[in-house]
């Protein structure tokens, strides 16, 4: 479970980094600009969404704090690690047992 959060949240941060300076890139054409800044933030989402998807892993290597690697998660369902967010949580929800808290 932890080594999918961590490959999930890999994906996550390289393609929150493109979508990123993309957004950035459009945000300074004249008549788009607008929406070059509404995907410049959905990729900032995604790089948060990386950073806590591997602070998740580490955690979940650990079997600690069982809430914050939900977290981790479900954020990586959300971002573009689906299916490797969606795998770590129902491993997680099976070995729920094992964690400290």
């Amino acid at each position: 479970m932890g080594i999918l959060l961590i490959i999930g949240g890999i994906i996550a941060l390289i393609f929150g980094g493109i979508i990123t300076a993309v957004g950035l890139f459009l945000s300074t054409a004249p008549f788009i600009g607008f929406y070059g800044g509404i995907y410049a933030g959905c990729g900032i989402f995604m790089l948060i969404a990386g950073i806590i998807g591997m602070l998740g892993a580490t955690f979940a290597m650990k079997r600690e704090k069982w809430s914050f690697v939900v977290v981790a998660c479900v954020l990586l369902i959300i971002g573009y690690g689906f299916i490797f967010g969606l795998l770590s949580l129902i491993f997680l929800i099976l070995s729920k047992d094992e964690f400290i808290s």
